[in-house]
């Protein structure tokens, strides 16, 4: 009787709370990221008028290798004017939405004949952004940022860059009728198209190869975001293409990133909620390559993430890639056992673009 009696009274009226924090609290990127130390902090308490003892506590947590996702502890007692507190740490293994699973208490005291078990906290869910490596250079970017390009001129455009004399076949619109007035001679407006310093960044998520976290599409991520963070600290707008992101994000002022910008797609993003959105793409969300491609504009800067297998979206990079005025091409290999053969023309073109 007493076996079956005590545990229950000793899980019965256990209370417990949990908290995860990350000890990278200091990086300038969103935290915790892939690879960061995590610390979880368990506090265990009881509501009854007697102690518990000999108590088995332990959880699920996905945020650890798939080896270490039980995590086991033993509590001796448990009183109820005191507090018992355990802190474990564990390294971030992916990226993505992890959900820490309740906290069980178990008992089997005083002599193990009968177990009893309790959830005294609900799943907790933890947000892991992805890993951002640190880059010293990128051509593209520092040519935008060094200097101030100049768009393309013509009778067309938005911005009016000058005016020169009038010949036969432009428009009278076009005509600049005051510069005309003072120099005695017919002079129309030349007009400029402003440049799109935009850096696209595209991944595909539609299609993936490898196991685990060693996924081209694990990689693709991981190589956005460096890419990404690097065009932030050099004040570029970028937009990104891939796993059903079609997104602007624009360097914004550090006051307004304490505070959440509402609306619509179009207006600029927060670099955490990039970062967040890039955390929760799962393989399969968004489109093909070929068709990211067609939402970037010609004579735009293209930085492509993509499986050396993928050879229908090798094919339209590398025509897509004459339109663009510079292309970095990231070419991951070594996925799968055996690459495809070299095949057709377009293919061997794809295979020189990719080198």
């Amino acid at each position: 009787m007493l076996s079956a009696i005590f545990p229950w009274l000793g899980v019965a009226f256990i209370a417990a709370h949990r908290r995860v924090d990350s000890t990278e609290s200091g990086k300038a990127q969103p935290v915790p990221a892939e690879g960061d130390t995590v610390r979880i902090s368990v506090s265990l308490g009881s509501r009854a008028l007697w102690p518990s003892y000999l108590l088995n506590v332990f959880y699920y947590c996905s945020l650890a290798s798939p080896e270490n996702r039980l995590l086991r502890f033993f509590v001796s007692n448990v009183f109820r004017s005191g507090q018992v507190d355990i802190e474990t740490t564990v390294e971030a293994f992916q990226r993505g939405l992890h959900k820490l699973g309740p906290l069980v208490v178990e008992s089997s005291a005083p002599f193990g004949l009968f177990r009893r078990r309790r959830n005294v906290t609900g799943e907790q869910p933890v947000l892991v952004y992805p890993q951002v490596l640190p880059m010293r250079h990128l051509a593209m970017a520092q040519g935008f940022s060094g200097m101030e390009s100049q768009g393309r001129r013509g009778r067309t455009g938005t911005d009016l860059a000058g005016t020169r004399n009038y010949v036969p076949g432009d428009p009278r619109r076009s005509i600049h009728w005051r510069n005309s007035a003072k120099t005695g001679q017919l002079m129309v407006k030349e007009l400029e198209d402003p440049l799109d310093r935009t850096t696209y960044l595209l991944f595909d998520a539609t299609q993936v190869w490898g196991e685990d976290r060693e996924t081209t599409l694990e990689y693709g991520i991981k190589v956005v975001a460096s890419v990404g963070s690097f065009a932030q600290c050099n004040h570029l707008p970028i937009q990104v293409l891939g796993g059903g992101l079609s997104k602007r994000a624009n360097p914004v002022p550090k006051a307004v990133m304490q505070s959440e910008i509402k609306g619509p797609a179009s207006r600029p993003l927060l670099w955490s909620t990039l970062m967040k959105e890039l955390a929760m793409v799962q393989p399969g969300d968004g489109y093909e390559i070929s068709e990211n491609l067609a939402k970037v504009p010609p004579g735009a800067s293209l930085v492509a993430v993509i499986s050396a297998s993928d050879r229908g979206g090798l094919q339209a990079l590398a025509k897509a890639s004459t339109m663009l005025q510079s292309v970095v091409l990231i070419s991951l290999e070594d996925f799968i056992e055996h690459e495809p053969e070299r095949g057709t023309k377009e293919e061997m073109h794809a295979d020189d673009l990719r080198s």
